[in-house]
């Protein structure tokens, strides 16, 4: 996944300063640069959030998607309320920070496989769900005889077909939410300006504290 990084010159004086006092010059970078990571971060998962809701920047689903989702826009459904929630920030140190998604269920992160895609190989249970979804939708057998998946998905749509016996894999492209947002010439001149801005108060008080002892 995308990251951002950016390098600062720091004006000479402010390092002749920072040999005499290392100790204030660590504390002050860390009081004004920790203070913009985190607002940054925050930056962030606004951005990722507006690009899961918006779904223009990534690939139509394809048409078993939208039978399943009901709905033809990426990264949007039921679902996608659970993924917008899931994006989240933790600061690593004053300089760094995560922003995506640290939640799993049972070890598998979801949010990791839409963004990154996966092809599914078509099992011998799933091709037997989607057979006995067809047979309920030509009435050939009662949708209550349809449990687990299968009835969650026959509420949902009540059209199926079963898989031919060439799909022998299930393609879910990448739609990487996370890189989109971060590559915004925007946000990354706001995060940059932010930093930047947070090292003018490093420096301004750097030279208040060595005048004044």
């Amino acid at each position: 996944m995308a990251a951002i990084r950016m390098s600062i010159e720091i004006p000479k004086m402010t390092k002749f300063l920072a040999l005499f006092r290392p100790g204030l010059f660590d504390q002050l970078m860390r009081t004004h640069v920790s203070r913009a990571t985190q607002q940054n971060a925050a930056f962030a998962v606004a951005a990722i959030r507006k690009k899961i809701q918006n779904g223009k920047d990534f690939e139509r689903n394809a048409d078993l998607t939208i039978a399943l989702k009901g709905e033809d826009k990426p990264l949007v459904g039921r679902g996608t309320a659970e993924l917008f929630k899931s994006i989240t920030l933790k600061k690593i140190d004053p300089y760094e920070a995560f922003v995506g998604v640290l939640r799993t269920d049972d070890g598998f992160n979801v949010a990791a496989t839409v963004h990154d895609g996966v092809a599914i190989k078509v099992t011998e249970k799933m091709r037997g769900m989607f057979f006995y979804l067809w047979l309920a939708s030509e009435g050939r057998i009662s949708p209550d005889k349809l449990t687990g998946r299968a009835a969650e998905l026959f509420a949902i749509q009540q059209v199926w077909f079963p898989l031919s016996k060439e799909t022998t894999t299930i393609v879910i492209p990448s739609r990487p939410f996370v890189d989109v947002a971060l590559a915004d010439p925007a946000l990354r001149r706001r995060m940059e300006d932010n930093w930047k801005r947070s090292m003018g108060f490093v420096f301004r008080d750097m030279k208040r504290r060595f005048l004044s002892g």
